[in-house]
């Protein structure tokens, strides 16, 4: 099974797969879907990479029921650094990531919360420690928890349903890159793409907004300005950041009330590195993880489901 079937099991997108060529000649700049097809080839071999993000989150909630009052605004930052081995055996395949967050909010002025969270994929567990309160899960498809959790990924999947343009060359922490213009165009991946960076300060699973949202209403009220950064020489990704845009209504969200009148603005800043491929890498579980209170699913005919 290769990386883009992978991608799609896991996140249950609609595959829309285009016509990729042939490699340019050396030194010339290659045109983007030669570039996108190195860029797989040399991705599926991959055995171990670390990664680094940055993301701010700025939220405007109207009331536009009585008027056109702002209710709150809220911001949110996240940041985020890991490391994955990658194993043909998945019981050999290991993943950490730790995580810092914070989220204030105007309208209550109380309420700024941070948090830290680190977690593990080893074997057929996941270990998780939110803010010093470790547990473990036992994970009864840890191939698909893995692939779930892989940033590489999930990167390669919206790239390779993007239209992409090469817009010149830079140089990205020392590495001589071809950088392109990322735009999610297809109504699938774009509506998939916001609802993950708006899921946080919507308080909804981006899987439940996927299901709501009214997608030709979300393509007129957003935007999607990305860019990523692809090494010269080995043909992997370096960066990738850019800016979403959505303003969240209730066609948006398929809410038909007429008294139902509400606007959120949402404006997303993010930034991704990928760097140390296929370097030895040894994650060391923490002793106090190993100690924690084991978590067993329970396993029904409608899923998995967490108890």
């Amino acid at each position: 099974m290769n990386i883009t079937t992978k991608i799609l099991l896991a996140f249950m997108l609609v595959a829309l797969s285009g016509c990729i060529g042939p490699s340019g000649g050396p030194g010339a700049a290659p045109n983007s879907t030669a570039l996108m097809e190195d860029l797989l080839k040399t991705s599926g071999n991959v055995t171990s990479y670390r990664f680094e993000s940055s993301k701010m989150t700025t939220a405007e909630f109207l009331n536009l029921t009585e008027g056109y009052s702002l209710e709150d605004r809220l911001s949110y930052n996240l940041s985020e650094n890991g490391e994955i081995s990658i194993a043909r055996n998945v019981s050999q395949s290991m993943l950490r990531v730790s995580q810092e967050s914070s989220m204030s909010s105007e309208k209550y002025r109380n309420l700024s919360m941070s948090s830290s969270r680190e977690y593990y994929i080893i074997n057929s567990t996941r270990y998780e420690n939110i803010d010093g309160n470790w547990t473990r899960l036992f994970m009864p498809y840890p191939e698909y928890e893995l692939l779930r959790e892989n940033r590489l990924y999930l990167q390669l999947d919206i790239l390779n349903r993007s239209t992409l343009d090469v817009i010149g060359s830079e140089t990205v922490d020392g590495t001589d890159c071809w950088k392109l213009k990322v735009s999610p165009e297809n109504t699938t991946i774009h509506a998939a793409v916001i609802a993950l960076e708006v899921s946080d300060v919507l308080g909804l699973p981006a899987q439940i907004l996927l299901a709501m949202f009214n997608t030709t209403e979300l393509e007129r009220n957003s935007s999607i300005d990305w860019t990523a950064w692809i090494s010269k020489e080995d043909k992997r990704l370096v960066k990738r950041e850019g800016t979403v845009t959505a303003s969240i209504t209730p066609e948006v969200l398929g809410i038909s009330s007429p008294g139902v009148r509400f606007l959120i603005n949402v404006n997303v800043n993010e930034s991704m590195r990928f760097f140390d491929y296929d370097r030895p890498i040894e994650i060391e579980l923490p002793d106090e993880a190993r100690s924690a209170v084991m978590l067993i699913p329970v396993i029904n005919t409608s899923g998995v489901s967490n108890g």
